[in-house]
């Protein structure tokens, strides 16, 4: 089916942190101070459990066990028309869920799940990137009419730094998680999103990971749009985020 162009390029392209560890030496050309205040807030929009079912049209989930993980919906994307898709491994199926006028929610079939998705986040396509400098700094590098190279905050030892995409207006949205404590594997999430200039437009604590190892927790329209997808115990979270003053 058409819808079924989720997810589906090569197997394992998990949304993975891109850290090269002090590599490309020189400083960055601006850097956003530790204690920064964004210029806008993200605010939730949209937040609907779809809970677990036996039949077709609801997601599946099977149950973490000794030598397994929890396995369940584990990735979402939304198309130009609003659907938003998700992969349900366990039902081997991709699901579409759509609003009526009213915001009530629906969930169908949409086709097939391939035997091996590939995982992407959205936005526009882009070389911005990002990288993890050192133990507790990180740059956001934006290409584009020449690179430029804006520096993440510290504020405590760096376990990953992740892009997520950038939207339209050129801003990189980034999740960075930070160790609570050294030599522990708790982290701390938060998502900022910053601009070329050095701006720090928003940010927003995110919570701890999903039950279910996501491949593809957060994607970000062109029009910066945030979709977000947890999939717990009893069912799935799917939440909208947008940058507001």
């Amino acid at each position: 089916m058409k819808h079924c162009s989720f997810l589906l390029v090569a197997a394992g392209l998990l949304l993975v942190p891109q850290a090269l560890c002090c590599a490309e030496a020189r400083p960055p050309d601006v850097s956003i101070p530790a204690a920064a205040v964004a210029q806008s807030a993200i605010r939730e929009t949209l937040d609907v459990i779809l809970p677990y079912g036996d039949d077709a049209s609801s997601p599946g989930f099977s149950a973490p066990g000794e030598e397994r993980e929890a396995l369940g919906p584990n990735a979402i994307e939304v198309l130009e028309d609003g659907t938003v898709l998700l992969s349900d491994p366990v039902r081997r199926s991709i699901l579409a869920l759509r609003f009526d006028a009213a915001g009530r929610p629906s969930l169908a079939v949409a086709g097939p799940l391939p035997p091996r998705p590939a995982a992407h986040s959205g936005g526009v396509p882009t070389a911005t990137r990002v990288v993890k400098t050192s133990a507790e700094d990180g740059e956001v590098v934006f290409a584009g009419g020449g690179e430029r190279r804006v520096g993440i905050p510290a504020a405590g030892p760096l376990a990953s730094l992740s892009l997520v995409g950038v939207d339209r207006r050129g801003r990189a949205f980034v999740v960075v998680e930070r160790f609570r404590e050294l030599g522990r594997t708790a982290v701390d999430r938060e998502l900022l999103v910053v601009d070329d200039g050095g701006m720090l437009v928003a940010r927003h604590e995110l919570p701890e990971p999903p039950l279910v190892r996501p491949l593809v927790e957060l994607f970000l329209t062109p029009e910066g749009v945030l979709w977000r997808l947890a999939a717990g115990a009893d069912g799935v979270r799917v939440q909208r985020l947008e940058v507001r003053p």
